[in-house]
């Protein structure tokens, strides 16, 4: 499983869960390697897939310093996937208000890589666990990374139901 990147360890749940996982949501895309890593390898069997992010300046220091102009070109170039890839839809807002235009059970796996901190993480999980289908994953990553927000979080939310997976990707499956 996984084979250098959290794209592969993606691909890996999409593909062995035998065409059950088709609509995905990814939470934070930075500069879409992830999402395009996915949607080349899974096109066939994913029909939705949402990428969300903001794609602007926020108080971490790794994107302080970042100009209006570097944030628009990340997310022009995240729009331009949509061209290759027609089950693609690119959002550009805050992960919360996102989370709102969605049914709940929407979505069948949703991975999370936004903001690392622990409150940010403990607000996107509380609002997009409940779109996860029955069956389906709720998903991030960084869990034993640098931030030691995301584990905290994911251990206060899920304690031992979660499943740690290479490239330190956590997963839970929802089970109702």
């Amino acid at each position: 499983m996984g084979r250098g990147t959290q794209g592969h360890v993606l691909i890996d749940i999409i593909k062995n869960s035998n065409g059950k996982i088709q609509r995905v949501a990814e939470v934070g895309v930075w500069k879409a390697h992830t999402t395009k890593r996915v949607l080349r390898a899974c096109k066939d069997v994913i029909s939705h897939y949402l990428a969300v992010d903001f794609w602007q300046c926020s108080n971490h220091w790794h994107y302080r310093s970042r100009s209006p102009e570097f944030w628009d070109d990340l997310y022009f170039k995240a729009c331009g996937l949509m061209y290759w890839f027609p089950q693609l839809r690119v959002v550009r807002m805050d992960s919360l208000t996102a989370a709102k235009l969605f049914p709940e059970k929407y979505f069948d796996l949703v991975f999370i890589d936004a903001d690392h901190s622990y409150e940010s993480l403990i607000a996107d999980i509380k609002a997009w666990l409940p779109l996860v289908s029955v069956g389906g994953f709720l998903t991030g990553h960084d869990y034993e990374g640098k931030p030691p927000g995301v584990k905290k979080a994911v251990d206060e939310q899920f304690g031992e139901e979660i499943e740690i997976l290479p490239e330190y990707v956590w997963v839970k499956k929802v089970d109702k």
